[in-house]
């Protein structure tokens, strides 16, 4: 009676622990995805921010470019939009007091 009671004490035991080992499986695997979801969500809304960010100082740019020296061709356009960020602050420092897109050195 003793080895049978055993045999049936280690099976729920077996039982038990395998039980546990897939709720703990599956909680894990939901924390993981949705620690996994919001760390996604959050870079994708800092990229967007910084994009944003980045095409309002490019369209502001190109406005006081042109309003001061005119309609820009096409191909400065493109390496204005090349430029990096640091570059395109720089940039706007000097376009007040530049008589020229050759003093910026955009020409």
């Amino acid at each position: 009676v003793r080895a049978v009671n055993k045999t049936r004490y280690e099976r729920a035991m077996e039982k038990g622990h395998e039980v546990g080992m897939e709720k703990g499986m599956e909680k894990g695997m939901e924390e993981g995805m949705e620690k996994g979801m919001e760390k996604g969500m959050e870079k994708g809304i800092e990229k967007g921010i910084d994009r944003g960010r980045r095409v309002g100082q490019l369209e502001f740019l190109e406005a006081q470019l042109d309003a001061q020296f005119g309609p820009l061709a096409p191909d400065l356009v493109d390496r204005l939009r090349q430029l990096p960020d640091d570059l395109l602050l720089a940039l706007a420092r000097k376009i007040p007091s530049a008589k020229s897109l050759a003093e910026l050195e955009l020409n």
